[in-house]
Parts: C-alpha cells; structure tokens; sequence
C-alpha cells in the first residue's frame, strides 16, 4: 500500500524542507512536516526512517525481484486527495518535490503499483484518486464521485477474495 518499491524523490527533497529552503516554505508544508515528525532526526534533519526512502538507497533496488509476487496494491494518484487535514499538506509536498507523474503527495504512482492497475476498488492493483494517507483508510472513503475514491472498500474487497477463496476450498 503506497509503497515507494523505488524511493521517493519527495525523501529526497526532505533536507531542503527541514531546513526550511528554498524561503518562504509554503506553510502547509511546513506543517505537514512538523506534525508527520518529518524532521526529528539529529539538529532538525530528517529521521532516518525517511531518509531510507530516497531514490539513491540501494536496497530498494534489492527488492525488485520480489515485486512479481505481490498479489495486490493500492497506491494514491491525487495529492490533494479526498478532502482533510492533510490535503493542503501533500498537495504542497508534491509541488515542491516536482514528480512531473501522478502521485499521492508522496509516492509517485507508477513507482507504487507492481502490474497493471486500474480505477476500481475490486481491482487487485488499484489506483485511487486518494493521497498517501487516504490510502491508509484514514480519511474513510469518498463520499462524492466515483469508484477511485474508495480506499477502505479496497481492503474489504482483497480480504473478501482472500477469504472468500479459502472458505471455497
């Protein structure tokens, strides 16, 4: 779920908004990394959780063989997401990191998905008109528009097929 299987360039942006450059950080995004704890790492830098999230982390790379058997993703393709605290956040993110691609804020979502993906929450590979904290089924699903706005009924539905599946066997 929003998985960065190749890094994120918004972890690689992450020193540059710790320190608060270029100026003026927009506010949004100055809160958003204060409340995410974005810089709690040593003198205000970012923590190395974050840090093991930039595209130059070699170990990433090591996973790559593996990401053929991943049966399902759900990964965001809207910064802003479904209306919430968090959206103004992301949304900045996303403009000061420059992904140039669909992202959720924080991922970009070609880099998230493992095969082919598609706009609807039964689908094993789903793309959701969500950000990086929708996904996680924070915010509820959308109230308003269509199936790429249901990130919790996706979980419902992949458990429903996992074990609707071992209950026919």
């Amino acid at each position: 779920v929003a998985s960065p299987w190749y890094g994120s360039r918004a972890a690689d942006r992450l020193p540059e908004v710790c320190a608060g450059a270029p100026a003026p950080l927009d506010p949004a995004l100055r809160e958003l990394a204060r409340r995410q704890r974005f810089c709690d790492g040593p003198n205000g830098t970012p923590s190395g959780a974050y840090l093991s999230l930039r595209t130059s982390n070699l170990a990433l790379a090591s996973l790559a063989p593996t990401l053929s058997r991943i049966d399902g993703t759900l990964c965001g393709g809207s910064a802003f997401g479904l209306w919430s605290f968090d959206s103004l956040g992301l949304q900045a993110m996303a403009e000061f990191t420059g992904f140039g691609e669909d992202n959720d804020g924080a991922v970009p979502t070609a880099g998230c998905h493992t095969a082919a993906a598609a706009p609807t929450p039964t689908s094993a590979h789903y793309t959701a008109a969500v950000n990086h904290y929708d996904v996680t089924c924070r915010h509820g699903d959308g109230s308003w528009g269509g199936d790429d706005r249901k990130p919790c009924f996706w979980y419902a539905a992949m458990a429903n097929a996992i074990f609707g599946e071992a209950d026919r066997q």
